[in-house]
Parts: structure tokens; sequence; C-alpha cells
């Protein structure tokens, strides 16, 4: 935009700051929004105030790298401190602790502006995987067609979900999309926690461009709203043409 053009998506500050776990997650705290507990660490002696199990996860990253399946979620201190070194050691980055989440993953994907159209839920299927730790959607899942986690790490839409529920995910969904700024498409993860006798969405991840490859989950949800995968890209392109200056 500084340069006069209008791109799909949202803006640069969304993207970078949506890329910082910790600083999307001070946001979301700030709008009394939930999501886990969480700790940022500096080196691999820290104390750690987050209960197990935890996920270790790389602060400042995406696409599931630096979540391993097998080792991420941990339960005790020496599997916490050898994810940490993982993250610190052999990625060079920044671990962040976080409060795992056992309940119902959700992908919540939206398409435009003023407002938003949540399209409807897909629900991670994770029936396929026994070991509750391993029920993570992490690099594996997402890019390793050789890995058995690849193949039981599907997706469901449209989610069978209450309608109650439904609704409470869609409207954390959008304030998380207002804090983050988000705009024309993208995508928030939650998993659920039980509190109180209810299920209470928290959010994972805000994604604000999110993968829109044909065979990839937000066209699944534009196709279980109806639309063509022509038709939502012509939808976004559309978005971002009402941006263009007049001329």
């Amino acid at each position: 935009n500084e340069m006069g053009y209008a791109y799909t998506g949202s803006s640069a500050w969304a993207l970078e700051t949506a890329l910082d776990k910790a600083r999307t997650k001070q946001l979301l705290l700030a709008a009394k929004l939930p999501t886990a507990r969480y700790q940022v660490l500096s080196t691999e002696r820290d104390e750690v105030i987050v209960p197990f199990p935890a996920i270790v996860k790389p602060r400042s990253s995406d696409a599931g790298i630096g979540i391993l399946t097998e080792r991420s979620v941990v339960e005790n201190d020496e599997q916490l401190r050898k994810a940490v070194r993982t993250i610190l050691y052999e990625m060079h980055e920044i671990p962040l602790v976080e409060e795992f989440l056992g309940g119902r993953e959700f992908n919540v994907a939206f398409l435009g502006n003023f407002p938003r159209q949540i399209l409807p839920l897909a629900e991670i299927d994770f029936s396929g995987i026994t070991d509750w730790r391993h029920k993570v959607v992490g690099f594996e899942a997402k890019w390793d067609k050789t890995s058995p986690y690849y193949h039981h790490t599907n997706a469901v839409c449209p989610a069978t979900v209450s309608l109650q529920l439904a609704h409470e995910i869609s409207r954390v969904a959008q304030a998380a999309c207002e804090v983050l700024q988000c705009r024309d498409y993208g995508r928030v993860d939650m998993r659920l926690k039980r509190l109180n006798s209810e299920d209470v969405p928290y959010i994972l991840e805000v994604n604000p461009n999110c993968g829109i490859a044909p065979d990839a989950g937000y066209p699944r949800q534009a196709y279980a709203a109806g639309y063509t995968y022509s038709e939502m890209l012509e939808q976004i392109a559309y978005l971002a043409a009402e941006r263009l200056p007049n001329r």
C-alpha cells in the first residue's frame, strides 16, 4: 500500500504480528479473548510456570515448523528441556511454552470484510491417533506424506457441532480477526477447553494468510459454503480491488 499498490489479504502489520505468537497472545489477552497460558523462554534453564502437559513451539514460525508430533507435547521437566534445546540450538529460535489443550480442534475460516463471512467450520479428526500427546497438527501432519500423522489429521467439513457452540466459536474468531486487523480471507485455529462443565473455545493461532491452494483446507471450507474455487479467488481479488485508489 505504501507504494500505491492494492494486494489481496491482510496488511504487512497483521502478517508480522500474527507470525509472533507471543505478541499475538498479548493482544488477544488484552482484548479479554481466551487463549492458552504461555511463557517465552530465554534459555533452557529458565523456570517454567506453565503447568504440564504443555506444548513447546518456536515463538516466530508458521506452517507447523518446529512442532514435532512426538516431541513437542511434554509431560515433565526432562521432556520440556529436550524440546526447548531443539528449538534453541537446532532451530535457533526462541521457545514458547504453552498450556496444552486436549479438546476438539477447529479451523474457523472467514471471507470478506464488513461483515466477514464465517465459512462452515472444519474439525480435525484425530480418531486414528491413539496417543493423546500426538494429537497435534505439527510439521509432519501438514507436509510429510510418508508420515501416519499426515493421513490421520484430516479435517471434517462441515463439522458436527451444536448451534450454540458454533455461534460462540464464530464470535471468538470474529473478535480475534478484529484484534489482528485481518482482512479479505484468513483462518483462526481453536481448541476447546472444559471449564465449569462447558466447552470454551480457546484461540491457538490466527492465520491471516492461510494456504489457498486447491487442495488446502481453506478452499474446502469455501466449497462447503457453496463457492467454486474460481469464485473464491474472484471474491478475494475483488476485495483487494475495492482498495484501489481512484484514478
